[in-house]
């Protein structure tokens, strides 16, 4: 930055946005005395400014002091700034962290405030380790509650202002005043149905092939997404068979979700 031909290596004063000037000061202190303090409260930032300003020796002691302190209630908040910040290693501690002690990690708070692609990533893998396929699907219909009851939220505030505040000014025709007109062309009432209704695109990663028959009967089809979303929906009239537990058949509907619902007989870890 201030030794090549960069803009910055020509001015007097750089700013450097996105960094806390305390953490700015550390990584200075450490530049003069090899020593610096990392600690829960500031570990996040320092290793933030030290990836940034490429201080790579404070920057891998912060990965370290995250992987010391990574337990089921914070490895997947952990795996997720590893990502951001490129920090492969622990990125892949903290993943492999969480598929192993699933049954506990997808019990936390950080567990339902993942991203449909990012919940995806940890189902799909068969390192992913369970006691009973039960426990997935169990966690992605927790997973499934609070996304869809925070949607409903969002769709609830979107509505409210696009009824009563998005407007246009439409002068009348007669006078100086103006009337106000709804806001046409936009449409956001279905925000929440169409999020239940690609939901079949984290559903296929659950193996319903471990599961059993009763499990599928009492608890599976009874889930109102799949019943009343056609792409999760198991119906009898399909062309495509699942052996289950206890010889028993059981059909799902003829379409991409049962497609690739039959590749997935593999056990996991």
């Amino acid at each position: 930055m201030f030794s090549g031909e960069l803009a910055e290596s020509k001015q007097n004063k750089v700013s450097i946005n996105g960094v806390e000037s305390a953490m700015i000061k550390a990584l200075v202190d450490y530049a003069y005395t090899s020593e610096v303090t990392i600690n829960k409260d500031n570990v996040q930032n320092l290793l933030s400014a030290a990836n940034l300003l490429e201080v790579l020796p404070v920057r891998d002691a912060c990965c370290q002091f995250m992987e010391r302190h990574m337990d089921e209630s914070n490895c997947l908040g952990v795996h997720c700034f590893a990502e951001a910040h490129a920090c492969k290693d622990l990125q892949a501690k903290s993943k492999e962290f969480a598929l192993h002690y699933f049954p506990d990690v997808c019990q936390e708070e950080e567990f339902v405030t993942l991203t449909e692609s990012k919940l995806v990533e940890f189902l799909s893998d068969d390192e992913l380790c369970v006691e009973s396929e039960e426990v997935v699907f169990n966690a992605v219909m927790r997973w499934l509650d609070h996304s869809r009851e925070n949607r409903s939220k969002v769709c609830d505030r979107v509505d409210f202002v696009f009824y009563l505040c998005i407007v246009m000014f439409v002068p009348k025709a007669d006078s100086n005043s103006t009337v106000f007109v709804p806001m046409m062309g936009v449409d956001f009432s279905n925000c929440l149905f169409s999020f239940l209704q690609n939901f079949h695109n984290v559903l296929k990663h659950v193996r319903l092939p471990l599961l059993s028959p009763y499990f599928l009967h009492d608890c599976v089809e009874n889930q109102s997404v799949i019943s009343e979303t056609r792409a999760c929906q198991v119906r009898d009239e399909s062309h495509f068979e699942l052996r289950c537990n206890h010889f028993m058949t059981w059909k799902l509907c003829q379409s991409e979700f049962s497609v690739e619902m039959l590749n997935l007989f593999s056990n996991r870890s």
